[in-house]
């Protein structure tokens, strides 16, 4: 197969000839063709009106793609009373993290797994209210406040 019919149907965007002749030649041995496969999937406008991208097969199983991602849930109330009262204990326990948790436990008179369950929860929903305005302003082209 001419390596120039190739190179001709490539640039009217029909790429059955292409995938005959890799089948043939298993593989691109010659380099104009190489060039013009090239130039169809990252060239310039003016090289190409076409443009060649991946695409899911149609074949595909529905369900065979990543999962998608769980939204973290609103804390409740609760939780929020007990990571204030976390915060504040933080305070007076200078920064220990751990004496603090102990403290808004002894003080509320929940367990300290409770304690740390509301601080993963409201950690995780406020990352996600975070990440999702940086998207937005991103989309929106406003500079953030966080540089």
């Amino acid at each position: 197969m001419a390596p120039a019919l190739v190179i001709f149907d490539m640039r009217t965007g029909n790429l059955e000839r292409l995938d005959q002749y890799l089948k043939f030649h298993q593989g691109i041995p010659d380099p104009d063709v190489a060039a013009e496969l090239s130039q169809l999937i990252s060239g310039p406008l003016s090289a190409s009106r076409y443009r060649l991208v991946a695409i899911e097969h149609p074949e595909t199983p529905a369900g065979s793609g990543p999962k998608a991602r769980k939204l973290a849930p609103k804390p409740t109330d609760d939780q929020l009373e007990l990571v204030a009262e976390y915060e504040r204990a933080l305070v007076v326990e200078r920064g220990k993290k751990h004496r603090a948790e102990k403290a808004c436990a002894k003080t509320k008179s929940v367990s300290l797994a409770k304690v740390k369950r509301a601080r993963r929860a409201v950690r995780d929903h406020e990352g996600q209210q975070i990440r999702a305005r940086e998207k937005l302003l991103s989309a929106l082209a406003i500079p953030s406040d966080r540089s």
